[in-house]
């Protein structure tokens, strides 16, 4: 589905305007979070946030943070469908930013100053198990703090 239909579909601005400051980055991705995902985030801010792809040592990084949980199991690829909400809004992958596997997925995106970090986690099973349920629901956060 191309970015701009996707924005059509789901009411975002197709050509968002950049946010002008991390924070607004931050409060960004939780409206969409809201919109697309059904999912009540906690922001905070001015917090050190992870660059889980730094480098060691790491820069310390401060930025802001919005982090939440579902219980269910309605979405089955948060992370992705995050990620395609952002890019229809104008935000950019960072290819660097990526890892993807059974109990999560990781995908950087920038937007204006910022480089976000979206980052969920979910029970995926046990291969060698067969008579294991995994546990429902997610785990999402999105870290974003000024590229450099």
């Amino acid at each position: 589905m191309s970015p701009l239909l996707l924005a059509a579909l789901l009411g975002l601005p197709a050509a968002a305007q950049s946010p002008d400051s991390i924070l607004s980055a931050c409060e960004t991705a939780r409206s969409v979070a809201a919109r697309v995902l059904s999912l009540e985030t906690r922001l905070e801010r001015d917090v050190v946030v992870a660059d889980v792809f730094a480098t060691s040592p790491a820069p310390e990084r401060r930025g802001c943070r919005i982090s939440g949980r579902s219980d269910e199991d309605l979405i089955a690829a948060p992370v992705d469908d995050l990620f395609l909400a952002l890019q229809a809004m104008g935000w950019h992958l960072v290819l660097e930013y990526m890892a993807d596997g059974p109990d999560g997925s990781v995908v950087g995106m920038t937007v204006g100053p910022a480089l976000c970090i979206i980052e969920g986690n979910w029970d995926g099973g046990d291969d060698s198990d067969t008579t294991y349920v995994p546990v429902p629901g997610f785990d999402l956060e999105v870290r974003c703090f000024r590229r450099t």
